[in-house]
């Protein structure tokens, strides 16, 4: 039998590290310039997630109970 809570909490796991990931290449001075377009930094940003994300499995990830909810914590994460 699948373990679906693993599933969610991986997926939100790896869905706040594409966040903070993607947002940190943005400002980062030599991949925020605009010499590299967004699709390659956001590509990047979730395969660094995909990297990292066997090492933070171990955390408690809290999960949102609505959309809006989802939504605060993913733009606390980018910002």
């Amino acid at each position: 039998m699948y373990d679906l809570t693993f599933w969610s909490r991986s997926y939100l796991l790896f869905l706040f590290l594409v966040a903070r990931l993607a947002a940190f290449l943005t400002i980062a001075p030599v991949f925020g310039s605009r010499n590299i377009p967004a699709t390659l930094r956001f590509f990047f940003a979730v395969f660094l997630a995909l990297i990292f994300l066997p090492l933070f499995l171990s955390l408690d990830v809290p999960e949102p109970g609505a959309l809006l909810s989802l939504a605060i914590t993913l733009v606390s994460e980018f910002g």
